[in-house]
């Protein structure tokens, strides 16, 4: 995750917020009428725009539609404050992420670490 937020505040960002950090954690979405929410693993606010992003470790088929879920959820609020919704994920898992995104038509990026 610093390489993610050494890139952040190389590109412009006014505030990184992830989770971890004990002060700066981002906020929790959820869908309307339930209790269930999703964190992402990073927000990133510039001066126009708010990223997220997700990372994955796991292409585990009992997680998969948890995290289908949580990708939509998270795709949608990146797109509606003016943003992207990027899923970082290990190299050489990147195509595995990619078809899963495309054949479920989410709006998002896969990129590595």
């Amino acid at each position: 995750m610093d390489n993610l937020k050494k890139l952040a505040k190389k590109n412009g960002a006014i505030k990184i917020e992830a989770v971890g950090d004990k002060n700066n954690t981002p906020a929790p979405y959820q869908y309307n009428g339930t209790r269930k929410n999703f964190i992402p693993d990073m927000a990133v606010t510039f001066e126009d725009r708010v990223d997220l992003f997700s990372i994955e470790n796991s292409t585990a088929k009992k997680h998969m539609p948890e995290m289908i879920l949580k990708w939509i959820l998270f795709s949608l609020e990146a797109r509606k404050k003016g943003g992207d919704f990027y899923i970082a994920v290990v190299k050489g898992k990147e195509d595995v992420f990619k078809e899963i995104i495309e054949s479920k038509m989410i709006s998002a990026e896969v990129i590595t670490f």
